[in-house]
């Protein structure tokens, strides 16, 4: 890998990522009509995922920064990047909050005390954001691969976890991954 690569058209990137967003969501939609609720959670997880990635090249762009091929390795293939894209996907999210909630006069600090309040051990809102963020992938691998509990002797099975067959949960990701692209495309349509 050569270290002074860098990627070229940040711009026509979050592009390319915005139509695999919906593409994913569109996915996700007829699968929770026809009731695959896991696998629509699951798509929708993976389309913020590329919302994030999309937003990462957005922010470059406005920052009139490069983006090297190692920084962006790091932000779509190493360890933990899907924690990344996903406690990314939190600040954006929660940068879109605090306008809102400025806009009606609301303070930030009280309201994120209420979930910081029912998130245990999180210290603040970037530990919030970290943690989440870990349980969301863990949540993921343990309702997409048949796995093994080795202090129980028995295999688990990704569609004996409840909310595999809450259409709530399902939808409660959908709704979010969708939120996030309305978001998103505001922002690509700026110049």
């Amino acid at each position: 890998m050569n270290d002074s690569e860098v990627l070229t058209d940040l711009r026509q990137g979050a592009t390319v990522c915005l139509g695999n967003a919906r593409r994913l969501l569109d996915e996700a939609e007829v699968l929770f009509r026809n009731k695959g609720y896991l696998s629509c959670f699951l798509l929708s997880e993976l389309a913020t995922e590329e919302i994030a990635k999309g937003y990462r090249l957005l922010e470059k762009v406005r920052k009139k920064e490069e983006f090297s091929r190692k920084e962006w390795e790091d932000w779509t293939k190493k360890p933990r990047a899907h924690i990344k894209k996903l406690k990314y996907v939190h600040q954006i999210d929660d940068a879109w909050l605090r306008k809102v909630l400025d806009f009606h006069g609301i303070s930030y600090q009280e309201f994120s005390k209420g979930f910081l309040k029912n998130f245990p051990g999180a210290k603040n809102i970037e530990d919030y954001w970290e943690k989440t963020s870990q349980a969301y992938y863990d949540f993921r691998l343990d309702i997409l691969y048949v796995n093994y509990d080795f202090k129980k002797n028995q295999w688990i099975d990704p569609l004996s976890y409840e909310p595999a067959q809450d259409p709530n949960f399902s939808l409660q990701g959908l709704v979010r991954a969708k939120h996030l692209l309305s978001i998103f495309e505001a922002a690509l349509k700026r110049k």
